[in-house]
């Protein structure tokens, strides 16, 4: 019963993985990632307990949540979660904020967009491409939701 552990306690401090397989940097799974790790070991314990591999083993007949170094994880994660939410939150806020367009970022591009030398392009579609980027860049951000700017939250 000495494995477990040590995987659930390396589990714990992984970082998230993105679909390609790339680690995200500053992330770390949560209670219910864990907790189903833990389901699935004792599933896989479950449908192997009669292997020749684990034959008189007697510890196969216990769940591993009844073990104390499990239990000990698992409250341990219980009262870090709120704490861990809060980073996590901290900073994704940091993360969008840091990757925003200064605001000579944005009047140099905008500028550039309705630039008067570049033929082919008429007077409105200069002013809705310019417009389309101001817009799209003073969408306030929360988590996954986009919250709906006020016209009086315009300046123009």
């Amino acid at each position: 019963m000495s494995r477990p552990p040590f995987f659930l306690e390396y589990k714990c401090t992984r970082l998230r993985i993105t679909p390609n397989g790339e680690p995200i940097p500053n992330t770390s799974l949560g209670r219910n990632s864990i907790s189903q790790i833990i389901n699935a070991l004792e599933k896989y314990q479950q449908n192997h307990q009669c292997d020749n591999i684990y034959c008189g083993h007697d510890d196969l007949n216990k769940t591993l949540r009844k073990y104390p170094d499990i239990q000990s994880i698992e409250s341990a994660l219980k009262v870090n979660e709120a704490k861990r939410q809060s980073k996590s939150q901290e900073l994704k806020a940091n993360g969008t904020q840091s990757e925003t367009f200064s605001r000579e970022q944005l009047m140099e591009v905008s500028v550039g967009l309705l630039n008067p030398s570049e033929k082919g392009q008429q007077t409105p579609l200069k002013c809705r491409d310019c417009a389309m980027l101001l817009l799209s860049t003073s969408m306030a951000m929360r988590g996954d939701n986009v919250w709906r700017i006020q016209w009086s939250n315009l300046s123009i």
